[in-house]
């Protein structure tokens, strides 16, 4: 019986060609008289752990071939899991399959047997050098994109193409072998550009993300996808930096490109969006002042559902945004609380928080903190620029050398050299012009810790004033449940500090903001306490008499009493 044989071969990109492999197959086995049953093929990175024409391969038993055969270890994984490429090969033995390699014939793997371990070193050692070589790849397509994006910013790298732009044929693309002109070009698409301007002029005079996206639906325009706009795409068009001449690649900033967007609308257009994220519009009736810093545990945000009593009477809730999923709400059973509990207990807390002595202190430590890092950045930005010093004065001993020499293997030699050393300098530009973009948005985090305007300007302020301090201050703010009736709000400040808010919401219960000594286990749910054992003398005292025990919260019920806390009076007035 002649043995079959079920071929694999793969490739990384559509522009590699699967044929060759397809052919080398075919010919081994036309070669050993051998039965072709099947060539599992795909065009797929080797990187990818979840590959369809793996799973497909590794379903084949011995019922269906005898023999797999691939051209190379390499079209089997790229992966630097050495251990998931040996495991790949095990797996096809264990079903009943020979696996042989067209790089090396003389060695068959045989069905039903154990790698030994020279296999295992063998095998290793090719894997290994698989992995690397996809690097050097993937860094030789990296450093040669980014050099001919810093010639060409407006160079076509493959993937999807932002609403307003469209991908041309570049007149000066010269061939493969002198390919630095891209061979496309992602241009404006002066049509769409003033789609892309209507929409930012519809966000700059208030209209909220969701109805803009209606807005432009109405008018039939549709996303690069071929969807209907949502408010996500159009929130993704406003704070994409491409509008606005800047773009970005592989985190790298690269030279500025022509502007649909100006700066000043620009500008404008970000702080509309962080309004948009807070409320719908000034005027909306039931206003949510912590929208976007409210959740449960489960990381979904809480959010205000309408509820009707027996009387007919209405409230709102604050629940799981994923309340009405049911298969979900079996994994998140955090019960929900009442938004006129909630809302002024939060705001009490935070104005309180805020004329502390122990607030200062804490945004005090947070701003040294950061210009520590600041001052780290700065000094990466002192080592690039002496690197930057060094190349170009590389180049221009190359520069001088090039117009000396008359050889001509020597002048070709020199300018590779030059062409190299000014790519080093244009990355390193840009990783200085990220360092400078890091240390704006650190300063631009100072400013807004140091923001907070205190007690006179804390009083008598609108929910819409409320939520601009919340977004000052706060890092979030979560519900933890412990029972329908009883439950934890922890606040989060964005300088360190934490409150903690223990709700009885029974009919003789209490709202109080537990001591600051108190922390938060957010795994168990329970509050730690440190307690220090009582001792008969100071000399006694050591670090073994000092406890963290954590409370639940009718553990806490029983042990401290909140009641004594209680500011429910002040909360619920």
């Amino acid at each position: 019986m002649r043995k079959r044989i079920i071929g694999y071969a793969r490739v990384s990109t559509e522009k590699q060609d699967l044929e060759r492999q397809k052919i080398l197959i075919r010919e081994y086995c036309s070669n050993n008289n051998y039965d072709l049953v099947k060539i599992i093929s795909e065009k797929v990175s080797g990187a990818k752990k979840d590959r369809e024409s793996i799973n497909e391969l590794l379903a084949i038993t011995k019922e269906t071939a005898d023999m797999v055969v691939v051209s190379e270890l390499s079209r089997i994984s790229r992966e630097k899991e050495c251990l998931a490429v040996l495991n790949t090969i095990n797996d096809i033995l264990e079903n009943g399959l020979d696996v042989l390699f067209l790089d090396d014939t003389s060695k068959v793997y045989s069905a039903y047997t154990e790698l030994d371990v020279i296999d295992i070193i063998t095998l290793t050692v090719k894997a290994h050098s698989a992995a690397e070589e996809r690097d050097k790849i993937t860094a030789r397509m990296r450093t040669g994109k980014l050099t001919k994006l810093n010639i060409n910013p407006y160079m076509y790298t493959g993937s999807l193409v932002p609403y307003g732009f469209k991908v041309i044929d570049n007149p000066d693309y010269k061939g493969q072998k002198s390919n630095i002109p891209a061979r496309k070009l992602m241009v404006v698409d002066e049509s769409k550009a003033k789609d892309v301007q209507f929409i930012y002029q519809l966000v700059l005079n208030g209209t909220t993300l969701r109805d803009t996206a209606e807005e432009v639906n109405k008018l039939g325009l549709k996303t690069q996808l071929n969807k209907p706009f949502c408010e996500t795409s159009i929130s993704k068009m406003i704070k994409n930096p491409i509008y606005n001449g800047r773009r970005r690649f592989k985190g790298l900033n690269l030279p500025l490109m022509d502007k649909i967007i100006p700066d000043h609308d620009w500008n404008r257009a970000q702080i509309c969006v962080s309004q948009n994220q807070l409320f719908k519009g000034k005027a909306t009736k039931n206003f949510n002042p912590l929208k976007g810093l409210v959740f449960c545990p489960c990381g979904y945000a809480l959010m205000l559902h309408k509820m009707i009593r027996k009387d007919g009477s209405r409230y709102f809730t604050m629940t799981c945004c994923k309340k009405n999923d049911k298969e979900y709400r079996k994994k998140c059973r955090n019960s929900g609380i009442v938004s006129h509990v909630l809302l002024p207990t939060v705001w009490k807390c935070v104005k309180d928080t805020l004329l502390l002595s122990e607030y200062t202190t804490k945004t005090t430590s947070e701003v040294h903190r950061i210009n520590s890092i600041i001052e780290g950045l700065e000094d990466r930005i002192s080592e690039l620029t002496g690197a930057i010093d060094s190349h170009k004065k590389e180049m221009a001993r190359l520069s001088k050398a090039i117009t000396l020499v008359t050889v001509k293997g020597l002048i070709e030699q020199y300018e590779n050299e030059y062409v190299t050393e000014e790519a080093k300098v244009a990355e390193l530009e840009v990783k200085i012009n990220n360092i400078q973009d890091e240390i704006s948005n650190y300063k631009a985090n100072i400013t807004k810790i140091n923001s907070i305007t205190y007690n006179s300007q804390l009083v008598n302020l609108t929910d819409q004033e409320k939520a601009s301090v919340y977004q000052k201050v706060l890092s979030k703010v979560v519900y933890y449940s412990s029972d329908y009736f009883r439950g934890f709000i922890v606040i989060s400040y964005k300088n360190g500090l934490e409150n903690i808010i223990a709700v009885n919401k029974t009919t003789s219960g209490y709202i109080s903001p537990l001591p600051s000594s108190f922390s938060f286990n957010v795994d168990t749910r329970k509050v730690r306490v440190t307690i220090t054992k009582k001792q008969t003398s100071i000399k006694e005292f050591s670090l073994s008499d000092i406890e963290n025990l954590e409370y639940s919260f009718k553990e806490l019920e029983l042990n401290f009493n909140p009641k004594q806390w209680d500011i429910q009076s002040q909360v619920l007035q």
